[in-house]
């Protein structure tokens, strides 16, 4: 019987209270956005907890143990304060009382309405982790971030820590070989992590630290309840974790927040071309360049990593981490690059926050003292994977200044159109000293944002000196964290096996454009062929011609198209390597350049003005149909195009579901019916693409 009925707050919120829970409304003829039991102390949990974070190779592991946690957590009363509405409770923490508070507000989202939960009583100082744990029976919770191996999180724990992808990451083989090196991840790990989750019964939920030196761990193993804890690194809290929950569309969850921010994602069409990655010299380039075009490929951009030139590694080459152009590879770079613009092709360079131990960039930066320290005050020195180096303080101005000064001298003066901004997930979490001169402290899931923001704050201001737009400049990058629904204009999904692997292979990259997109990142891509290989002696994971052959297939119906040599390119399959496979390439790049004034201008302009990703999950769209909920290997290209790769090896059909509708075969002009499933022939040259008509 309901003994307490609240009018809504502010036209929205509303209240209801009987003798066994606080319901919380934003409509009041929906269902409930959280209930609060009045007999249950089960809803918040606040401990004393003992933290502590081991990382290696950018890989990290939390371990927490509980020392002692607050009991007797019972309800006392609800009381309305202007706005907000107050829910009293008492608890004891170390034979002591206390009392807790929390205030339930009404909030908006993208002119949604919501309800923020937060404490806004004191605490004990000794309590540095809160749980909250909210009843939730649906069968699908996706988001949190780009995640490779899981689509649907439920029956999943894990922390939301920026950190390397992994290798292996549980397919069988790669991941034993990796963890001889500890560098083979888990199902979970991911550079780009989001606190924000949405659930099948078309509820979503932020998580909101107000502190940096948070990390939140996300529980859906329970079948009945969803939690999420927060676990504080730090001293005392500044501002107590928060929850809010909406009830959304999947298409409002995933949207962007502003029209401002909206038409910062228009991409220019050179961007959508063919942008081909390539190193190994002018000369190679050159050459390779002319190769394409004689199959009339246009390239619209080189990717030209290696232009600060290679180093020979244990785990095979890699760059030259000092960021100035390499003139032995590269001769007259400046004029070469000028040379490649007469003929309407753009270049693009590469650019991590790290910096080679022996490098001449090293020496004048510790000079400077623009380096991350270690606890005796020397400057911080990492095993990369192969060689040592050292990383720039982010929370320094003065090291802010010096970057910028690097990328737009060394880069932006010299002539390329963009670059990729790699890493960002190696920052420790302890054993180290930051100059922290900026506007607040640096922690570890800050890094990657403050690291793209240094690469835009150099464009930026380069561009305002020069008159120029940087609406023109592209620039691409892996990792990120951040609780306001900002990311970067453009990421790549970072290195994948270059096999069929579920977990680190083609597959994953499937997965991981599902849960990026439904995670609110508006453009995502892979690398065509993927990155990693692995060779053992005897044991080899190497980029084979099947595999580049259904890599590019899938990525051709993609918006950004972009080719990788891979770790070890000399052995691995090259979109180049003979006329057979250049005429495969070309037939594909022939097909996403149609595409560029079709689909893919379609999703574009719904980017722009509904703030929908390019690249949408079948739930996104379709989200009443329960088939969709645990479907991972199947994206949808704005709203027509359907892509449903191969992603296993030697075989040449797959099983598909089509959705409600009239859908097309691409290739074969056949009719299907849409709400079935089919198997579907897709022999090599014929992937599984339907048009909905």
């Amino acid at each position: 019987m309901l003994c307490l009925i609240h009018s809504q707050i502010d036209a929205q919120l509303g209240i209801i209270e009987n003798q066994y829970a606080i319901h919380c409304f934003s409509n009041i003829e929906n269902e409930a956005l959280v209930s609060f039991p009045k007999n249950s102390s089960n809803f918040i949990k606040l401990e004393e907890q003992s933290v502590k974070i081991n990382g290696k190779l950018g890989s990290y592991t939390m371990r927490k143990s509980s020392i002692q946690e607050a009991t007797n957590m019972q309800f006392k009363a609800l009381k309305k304060s202007g706005d907000d509405i107050l829910i009293y409770y008492a608890y004891t923490f170390k034979k002591k009382n206390y009392e807790l508070i929390l205030s339930v507000q009404e909030i908006y989202r993208n002119d949604y309405s919501g309800v923020e939960i937060k404490i806004i009583a004191d605490l004990p100082k000794e309590i540095n982790a809160i749980s909250y744990t909210i009843p939730n029976t649906s069968t699908g919770i996706f988001g949190g971030g780009i995640q490779y191996s899981n689509w649907n999180l439920k029956g999943t724990k894990f922390p939301l820590i920026v950190e390397e992808n992994g290798v292996g990451r549980g397919d069988k083989g790669s991941t034993f070989l990796a963890n001889i090196f500890g560098a083979a991840g888990n199902h979970h790990t991911t550079y780009a992590p989001m606190p924000k989750f949405y659930s099948s019964n078309q509820k979503s939920y932020y998580l909101h630290s107000h502190a940096e030196d948070v990390i939140w761990e996300a529980d859906f193993t329970n079948e009945r309840t969803i939690s999420f804890h927060s676990n504080f690194l730090g001293t005392q809290w500044e501002a107590k974790p928060s929850l809010q929950i909406f009830q959304q569309t999947p298409l409002q969850f995933a949207s962007l927040a502003s029209d401002t921010i909206r038409n910062t994602y228009k991409l220019q069409k050179w961007m959508q071309g063919f942008i081909l990655g390539v190193q190994g010299g002018k000369i190679k380039v050159d050459s390779l360049i002319n190769r394409l075009k004689d199959q009339h490929i246009d390239v619209s951009a080189i990717w030209i990593q290696d232009w600060v030139g290679k180093r020979q590694t244990r785990i095979g080459s890699r760059l030259q981490w000092d960021w100035r152009p390499n003139y032995l590879s590269y001769p007259n770079l400046e004029t070469w690059i000028d040379s490649l613009h007469q003929q309407d092709i753009k270049v693009l360079a590469y650019i991590n926050p790290y910096f080679v131990e022996d490098g001449l960039q090293t020496i004048r930066g510790i000079d400077k003292e623009v380096f991350i320290k270690d606890n005796e005050g020397y400057p911080y020195k990492f095993k990369a994977g192969g060689f040592k180096a050292h990383m720039i303080d982010l929370s320094s101005r003065k090291a802010l200044l010096w970057m910028k000064n690097i990328i737009q001298k060394n880069i932006l003066l010299t002539g390329f159109d963009g670059w990729m901004c790699d890493f960002g997930e190696w920052l420790p979490f302890d054993n180290i000293q930051l100059a922290n001169t900026i506007e607040k402290p640096l922690y570890h899931n800050d890094f990657p944002a403050q690291w793209l923001a240094v690469n835009y704050e150099a464009l930026s201001d380069f561009c305002e000196e020069k008159n120029l737009s940087s609406d023109d400049f592209f620039i691409f990058n892996r990792s990120w964290y951040a609780e306001k629904n900002s990311p970067p204009r453009v990421m790549w999904l970072g290195d994948q096996l270059a096999n069929f692997g579920e977990h680190d292979g083609l597959a994953s990259a499937v997965t991981a454009y599902n849960t990026a997109s439904i995670s609110g990142i508006p453009v995502v891509h892979s690398d065509i062929g993927g990155y990693t290989a692995i060779k053992f002696g005897p044991i080899k994971f190497l980029r084979n011609d099947e595999l580049l052959k259904r890599w590019i297939e899938f990525e051709a119906f993609t918006p950004i198209w972009r080719s990788h040599e891979g770790l070890l390119p000399e052995q691995m399959s090259q979109i180049y390597q003979d006329e057979e496979m250049l005429a495969f390439f070309a037939q594909f790049d022939r097909i996403h350049q149609k595409l560029i004034s079709t689909h893919f201008q379609a999703a574009q302009e719904e980017l722009i003005t509904d703030g929908y990703p390019l690249v949408r999950p079948l739930f996104m769209l379709y989200p009443n149909d329960k088939k969709t909920i645990n479907i991972k290997d199947q994206i949808m290209v704005g709203n027509k195009l359907l892509v449903c790769p191969i992603l296993k090896e030697k075989t040449d059909t797959r099983m598909i579901y089509l959705p409600a509708g009239v859908w097309k075969h691409f290739f074969t002009d056949e009719i299907f019916e849409g709400g079935k499933t089919y198997s579907i022939y897709a022999p090599l040259g014929q992937p599984a693409i339907f048009e909905k008509q």
